[in-house]
């Protein structure tokens, strides 16, 4: 993908990828961590906790990125 500048850029197709990422963190949760150890579960809860805040700040960051592209469409 060449990418010459922020309005070449399609948010939608960030926002489908996190979507995805967080989907299937969701399905992580409910059908492998009850399997694992309680040791292995807590691990694997606090890194599929971080990982959703991130997903989180992803998602703001393209809010972010969606109102700077209307707002220099508007100028």
């Amino acid at each position: 993908m060449n990418i010459g500048s922020l309005e070449d850029i399609n948010l939608a197709d960030f926002r489908q990828s996190l979507n995805f990422i967080a989907l299937s963190g969701h399905n992580i949760r409910i059908k492998i961590e009850p399997t694992l150890s309680h040791e292995d579960a807590t691990y694997a809860d606090r890194k599929m906790t971080r990982i959703e805040a991130e997903l989180g700040r992803m998602s703001r960051m393209l809010d972010a990125f969606e109102d700077q592209s209307h707002s220099n469409q508007d100028c």
